[in-house]
């Protein structure tokens, strides 16, 4: 799915022939990535890159770690990452591509590790999301469709 090296790497499925693999991406400048993967008889495609966080203008790399996936529905999922600050956006898939949606921030401050995120898919709650900071909380998540 990636011809350079991968770390945070999460995949999830949205049917029995469609996937999702989102991770941090250090041969585009660290940046957080999204590919779908459909299955075809005993073959895996790979669908355009869609990235949703890129690298900075100064040059550094993005600042995109513990990513999580989770799937809302047959064509929609949410990513949710450490960024400073805990930070989702929702993915919407349309034929072999992935439209990423706005942000929504959790977390406006220290969140230690991987947030842990399961799809609701209640009207327009989307999404419950727990992450560690200096308790261990949940939040729930409500956003239109990407």
């Amino acid at each position: 799915f990636n011809v350079g090296a991968s770390r945070d790497v999460n995949v999830i499925a949205l049917d029995s022939s469609n996937a999702i693999v989102c991770y941090k991406d250090y041969a585009n400048g660290e940046s957080g990535t999204c590919n779908l993967l459909q299955r075809s008889g005993g073959a895996v495609s790979v669908g355009t890159a869609a990235v949703f966080v890129a690298p900075t203008v100064e040059g550094y790399g993005a600042n995109v770690n513990d990513i999580s996936v989770a799937k809302i529905s047959a064509s929609e999922a949410i990513v949710c990452y450490r960024a400073n600050k805990g930070t989702c956006k929702p993915l919407s898939v349309s034929g072999t591509s992935i439209t990423v949606g706005a942000e929504a921030l959790f977390v406006d401050g220290y969140m230690g590790n991987r947030p842990s995120v399961t799809g609701l898919s209640q009207g327009l709650t989307k999404a419950l999301v727990c992450y560690p900071d200096t308790e261990g909380d949940c939040t729930r998540l409500a956003y239109p469709s990407a």
